[in-house]
C-alpha cells in the first residue's frame, strides 16, 4: 500500500463535485485524462473517494493481472473499500481525518483474512 500526494486541484474538484463515484468509469477516466493528463489505465481504476465518497482521497486499483489474481481482488473489493473509508475517516492520530492522498491498493496481502484486510487498510496511513 502506497500514499502519494494528489496533484494540485483534485481535492477541490472532488470536493465540489464536479467529479464524482456516482458518474459511470468512462466519464470519471475522460475527466482525468482530460484535466490532469492521467493515463487511461490509471483514470479508470478509482475505486473510491474518501472519506464518505465525496472526500479528498482517492482509493486507486493500481495492480496488473501478472501481480494479482483479479477474481480474489475483486471477491474483496467491498472489504478494501470500506477499509479505505474508515481510515480516511479516522486518521492516523486523534481522529483527524485523512486529507489529498491517493492510495494505490498494491495488494500483496490479499490472501489473508477480511478482518485483517480492514485493519491493514485503516492503518496504511500511519
Amino acid at each position: 500500500m502506497i500514499s502519494e500526494p494528489l496533484e494540485r486541484g483534485i481535492a477541490e474538484d472532488v470536493e465540489t463535485g464536479r467529479v464524482t463515484m456516482r458518474m459511470t468509469p468512462k466519464e470519471r477516466g475522460t475527466f482525468f485524462q482530460e484535466k490532469y493528463q492521467w493515463d487511461l489505465l490509471a483514470s479508470r481504476s478509482i475505486w473510491a473517494f474518501g472519506p464518505d465518497e465525496s472526500g479528498s482521497n482517492i482509493l486507486l486499483d493500481d495492480t496488473l493481472p501478472s501481480q494479482v489474481d483479479k477474481k480474489m481482488l475483486v471477491s474483496v473489493k467491498e472489504h478494501i473499500k470500506q477499509g479505505f473509508q474508515w481510515g480516511a475517516r479516522e486518521g492516523p492520530l486523534c481522529d483527524e481525518r485523512v486529507c489529498s492522498l491517493s492510495r494505490p491498493a498494491f495488494l500483496d496481502w490479499v490472501n489473508r483474512r477480511l478482518v485483517s484486510q480492514r485493519c491493514a487498510m485503516s492503518n496504511s496511513g500511519y
